[in-house]
């Protein structure tokens, strides 16, 4: 190992403690806490080059480096929100980093090249990482677009003993980007890749998907919002291998995993309901007198998510035999990392492997793609989408407890 790993593991700061999330011979990743649940990014390479992602607070960054004796050479910004921008003046002050992301998102603060040149770039001259990629409305065929096209869009730099590619993701603003980080290894050695995904994908979760219309479309392209972030997490699932590793911008993962058993438990329900009302029979899991059970709770989330989604019914009805062995099997997966969380002696539970992410994340849906049949199921894509769409949907505009 290099000399990276006699860097600390953890730093006490004024307000918050930093931790190391990850080790490697050219790179150590830092978690810097910061606001109510945010990670605050911060890489250091073997050759002493220093790169922030996302950093919404520029204090505890420059406390947390000034401790360190570094000195910020790069950040990296995956979209426009404050709380993954707003640092970026201060430390632009103190430190005269470039700053690198998308010229295309009109809210993000200046940038400059990632080129050593650090030269302005100016945005009607600057490749563009979002040109082939379409954001369709939800059952779009061109969605498949997004997972087939892989890295053909996406701009590559080196840093120091790095490969850093930005990669279009948006869905949860128009223009939203994350960085996939490779390291420069021995062919025969394969290593994690590193991907920082800011508010797109989130443990056992998504990131929130505007259903207004956003700022830059039209009205009529509002329904896109949902397709673009359904093939952004396409686009994922399709680049990375199961050990590579997801670091997100915040910890929700508990809470995630616990929507996703009461989303799961109402969509079980209709299950059965319809499967009775197909047979004839009363509900077989109709509830007694007292406290709700849990099947009077499934019960109840499911007429809310008829109320808001009239059109979740039918897609139930359509897949149902398809999909009913699938939820059983992401409800105990769920439930089992759940429980691996509560037992851990960890601070976080970021970064999490894309492996997972694969079994335990209902957003994802990538159990999904795997489906065959006698033709009368949609094409993958389709169905994930569809199911992306309600689910995302349901967790909008809240799921009673």
């Amino acid at each position: 190992m290099s000399s990276l790993a006699a860097l600390p593991v953890s730093l006490r700061l004024t307000h918050t403690t930093v931790w190391r999330s990850y080790l490697s011979d050219n790179v150590v990743i830092y978690a810097v806490p910061a606001f109510a649940d945010n990670y605050l990014w911060i890489g250091y390479t073997a050759g002493g080059v220093c790169f922030s992602i996302d950093p919404g607070n520029g204090e505890v960054i420059e406390e947390f480096l000034d401790r360190m004796g570094w000195t910020l050479d790069l950040i990296l910004l995956t979209h426009h929100h404050d709380d993954h921008i707003g640092g970026v003046a201060h430390l632009r002050a103190r430190y005269h980093p470039r700053v690198f992301g998308t010229s295309e998102d009109p809210f993000l603060p200046p940038l400059t090249d990632a080129r050593p040149t650090g030269q302005a770039r100016t945005a009607p001259n600057a490749p563009s990482v979002f040109e082939p990629i379409p954001c369709p409305a939800p059952s779009h065929p061109a969605h498949t677009l997004l997972a087939d096209s892989g890295l053909a869009s996406a701009r590559c730099f080196a840093l120091d003993t790095l490969t850093v590619k930005m990669v279009a993701l948006p869905g949860h603003t128009p223009y939203h980007v994350g960085y996939l980080v490779q390291e420069t290894i021995d062919s025969q050695s394969p290593a994690s890749r590193l991907f920082f995904v800011g508010d797109v994908l989130f443990g056992m979760g998504c990131g929130y998907v505007p259903l207004d219309t956003p700022p830059g479309l039209p009205n009529e392209e509002q329904p896109a919002m949902l397709g673009c972030h359904g093939a952004s997490l396409r686009r994922i699932n399709h680049l990375l291998s199961d050990n590579d590793l997801i670091f997100c911008a915040h910890e929700y993962t508990k809470a995630n995993g616990e929507f996703a058993l009461r989303f799961l438990g109402a969509v079980q329900h209709g299950l059965a309901e319809q499967d009775d009302s197909a047979t004839g029979q009363p509900p077989h899991n109709a509830p007694q007198q007292g406290d709700p059970t849990k099947a009077e709770q499934d019960k109840q989330r499911w007429t809310h998510l008829l109320r808001a989604q009239p059109g979740l019914a039918g897609y139930v009805g359509r897949q149902g035999k398809t999909l009913a062995p699938h939820l059983s099997r992401w409800r105990r997966l769920i439930e089992d990392r759940l429980a691996t969380l509560r037992h851990a002696n960890a601070p976080a539970s970021v970064p999490f492997s894309m492996g997972d992410e694969r079994r335990t994340n209902i957003f994802l849906a990538s159990s999904l793609g795997e489906l065959r049949d006698d033709g009368h199921l949609p094409d993958p894509a389709t169905l994930q989408q569809d199911w992306f769409s309600f689910a995302r949907t349901a967790k909008n505009r809240g799921l009673s407890p």
